[in-house]
């Protein structure tokens, strides 16, 4: 099974990479060695990926104001459940945030009642094909109405979901025969494997499954 990663990377926004494999030498039945999939790590989102810090707001979803976004330009203001299900609806995705001055965040912090949070801040846009490459929770924030950052989580990588979508949910215990067109040698070691990886990555992986081949002698 070949996988063409580069050009997945080059069509998607994809997080993710030669990081999240976690590889492991097996003993054929028949004599040699196969490097293999052990498991998968998640990943940093793409928000964290793109800077952003915990209590940026969130100001535009596709372009739509929302919390502090609203209270800037005294847009009607859509409640905290209706964003967080409109990022999980809308698909490619394209955030704005704003990140106050740090005299700002004090003084909205001590309860000020401003409503000129994005006034001179910083502003970050986070674009992603979904919901799930974002890696981020969001929280209401301390001025009524106003949407946070609240914290990080890990995703599921492109390696992955690619695999997933590819070659279904039997991808553990693959072997790893080529990368970036070279066939991995019989010496080869699992972090051997993985430095090619990373080395070329993006780049085309051959996958094999070796147990079917031995069951099939």
């Amino acid at each position: 099974h070949l996988l063409n990663f580069q050009q997945l990377c080059e069509e998607d926004l994809v997080v993710g990479g030669a990081e999240e494999l976690v590889l492991e030498e097996k003993k054929m039945e028949k004599g040699g060695k196969r490097v293999v999939i052990k498991s998968f790590e998640d990943v940093a989102g793409l928000a964290e990926q793109n800077g952003l810090f915990i209590g940026d707001h969130l100001i535009f979803v596709n372009g739509f104001p929302v919390g502090a976004g609203c209270l800037k330009h005294g847009d009607p203001m859509p409640d905290f459940k209706h964003v967080l299900q409109m990022i999980l609806n809308e698909s490619p995705l394209a955030l704005t945030f704003a990140r106050p001055r740090r005299e700002e965040r004090w003084t909205n912090v001590m309860g000020s009642n401003a409503v000129d949070v994005i006034d001179g801040a910083e502003t970050y846009t986070v674009t992603a094909a979904d919901a799930d490459q974002l890696g981020c929770n969001f929280s209401v924030g301390q001025l009524a109405g106003t949407i946070v950052v609240g914290s990080f989580k890990a995703v599921k990588g492109c390696v992955r979901q690619e695999m997933e979508k590819q070659l279904g949910s039997a991808i553990l215990g693959l072997s790893i025969e080529s990368v970036a067109g070279q066939v991995v040698p019989s010496y080869a070691s699992p972090a051997m494997v993985k430095a090619a990886v990373a080395r070329n990555w993006p780049t085309d992986i051959t996958f094999k499954n070796i147990a079917q081949e031995e069951w099939l002698g």
